[in-house]
């Protein structure tokens, strides 16, 4: 079997259809891998099979895919028009992770269904979760009763994080964190210069047999959290 084809056996496994449904007309952007989870699923599957890492959140097909792993060439980027003192002013503008402007509110929110997310014998080194997921994170999931559960919930989390504003987006998942207080709520916290902060954020997840969802929601009257809260 070619790659080509073990690509299709591994996406027929996850989409529960046949191998021979799935041609370069094929919808990648459908149905269960229509989500954040679902892109990394097939970034996952083609590292699997191929070696390579690629980024498949663009990817509506399956011939694309095939075009994005082979590297036929993509149009050439246009050469920038932002000056260094522009991009300098830029950069000093950037927000800190850890703080929220004065006075601002941000909200987001999010749902994965629990099926999309792969089965492992061993989630400490399954590529999707020791990825994505903190070592804290992962020893928690891994004795709940459900463990694939309590990961989609911490992966809405995090997803409703990135759509918190824009100094949230590019944060990678493994530099986000979901602590579970002794209360029993949650937190956020993120990796920042080698430690971790606590974010001025309230979060929520919860579950049900099929579906996993977070929401992360605050209103800062001041810009960095401490020890003693908001």
């Amino acid at each position: 079997m070619n790659k080509e084809e073990e690509i299709k056996r591994l996406l027929s496994d996850t989409l529960k259809v046949r191998m021979s449904d799935i041609g370069n007309a094929f919808p990648l952007r459908t149905g269960k891998l229509k989500t954040s989870a679902g892109s990394v699923i097939i970034s996952n599957i083609v590292r699997k099979v191929c070696g390579v890492k690629v980024d498949c959140r663009k990817v509506s097909t399956f011939g694309e895919l095939m075009s994005l792993i082979h590297g036929e060439p993509e149009e050439p980027e246009k050469e920038s028009s932002v000056t260094a003192e522009e991009e300098r002013a830029r950069d000093k503008s950037m927000i800190s992770p850890a703080v929220v402007p004065a006075g601002r509110i941000v909200c987001g929110i999010d749902i994965q269904e629990i099926d999309i997310f792969p089965e492992a014998d061993d989630y400490w080194t399954e590529s999707f979760y020791a990825e994505n997921f903190t070592k804290d994170e992962i020893a928690y999931c891994v004795t709940a009763a459900s463990p694939r559960h309590s990961f989609a919930a911490r992966w809405c989390v995090k997803e409703a994080l990135h759509k918190c504003g824009p100094e949230y987006y590019g944060l990678p998942f493994s530099d986000i964190q979901v602590v579970k207080q002794r209360s029993g709520a949650v937190s956020l916290e993120v990796l920042e210069n080698g430690s971790w902060m606590a974010l001025p954020l309230s979060c929520s997840l919860s579950h049900a047999d099929c579906y996993a969802a977070g929401m992360v929601t605050g209103f800062s009257s001041k810009g960095r959290v401490d020890d003693d809260g908001v």
